[in-house]
C-alpha cells in the first residue's frame, strides 16, 4: 500500500513538471528578437547622428584654371679625346593650377605643403611637389612661354583665418612626355593642413 502510493505520487510529481515545462515558453526566439531590435535602434541612431550631426569638412576648395605646358629640351656635347658627340633630350609636363581655398572651420587652418597625383594607364601613379616660391619664380625666367600664365603664388606655412579664402597658383613639374599625360587618367591636387584633413580637389580631365 506504502509503496503504491510512493509510485503513484512520483508519477504524478514527474508528469507535472513534465507538463509545465512543455508550457514554458522558449526563450530563444525571444532573445534574438530582442537582440535584432536592439540592433537596428543603434544603426538608426548612429545613422540619426551621422546625417543631422556631421560637421561639413574643414576645409573647402577649387581648381580655377589649369594649364599643362610640355617642355622638351634638347643638348648637344661636343666631342672630344677621340669620343664622338653626344645628344641628351629632355622631357617634362609642367602643371599649372589656379586655385582657390576656404576655411569653413572656426579655428585657423595652417597650410603645410602640396602635391599633384597623376594616375596613368596599367595603374600607375606619379606624384609631384609643388615647387617653392624660389622655384616658381625661377621657372618663368627658364621658360619665358610660361610668362603669359603668370600668377601670384599659393606659399607654404600660410595661415588661412575662419572664414577667409586663399586664391593662388600651383606649379607641378612631371617629367614625362605630352603624350604620356595626356594618357592620364585623373589628377588630383592633395592641399595638407597641420592637424586636418587633406583636402582633394579632382582636375577635370
Amino acid at each position: 500500500m506504502n509503496d503504491s502510493s510512493k509510485n503513484s505520487a512520483s508519477v504524478s510529481t514527474e508528469e507535472y513538471l513534465r507538463q509545465h515545462q512543455d508550457d514554458e515558453p522558449d526563450s530563444g526566439p525571444n532573445a534574438l528578437k530582442i537582440v535584432l531590435i536592439a540592433l537596428v535602434v543603434v544603426v538608426a541612431a548612429v545613422g540619426a547622428y551621422v546625417y543631422f550631426g556631421e560637421k561639413p569638412p574643414v576645409a573647402a576648395g577649387e581648381i580655377v584654371h589649369l594649364t599643362a605646358v610640355p617642355i622638351h629640351q634638347e643638348s648637344h656635347m661636343a666631342a672630344a679625346a677621340g669620343m664622338p658627340g653626344q645628344q641628351e633630350a629632355f622631357d617634362q609636363v609642367l602643371v599649372l593650377a589656379q586655385v582657390k581655398l576656404r576655411n569653413q572651420a572656426k579655428v585657423p587652418l595652417f597650410l603645410n605643403d602640396m602635391f599633384a597625383s597623376l594616375q596613368l594607364p596599367e595603374d600607375l601613379e606619379r606624384r609631384s611637389l609643388a615647387v617653392n616660391r624660389t622655384d616658381f619664380a625661377r621657372a618663368f625666367i627658364a621658360y619665358p612661354q610660361l610668362l603669359p600664365l603668370k600668377g601670384d603664388p599659393i606659399v607654404r606655412d600660410v595661415t588661412i583665418e575662419p572664414g577667409q579664402s586663399v586664391e593662388g597658383m600651383m606649379l607641378f613639374p612631371f617629367p614625362m612626355t605630352r603624350d604620356d599625360y595626356e594618357k592620364r587618367k585623373s589628377l588630383d591636387i592633395e592641399v595638407i593642413f597641420l592637424h586636418q584633413k587633406t583636402l582633394v580637389l579632382r582636375a577635370p580631365q
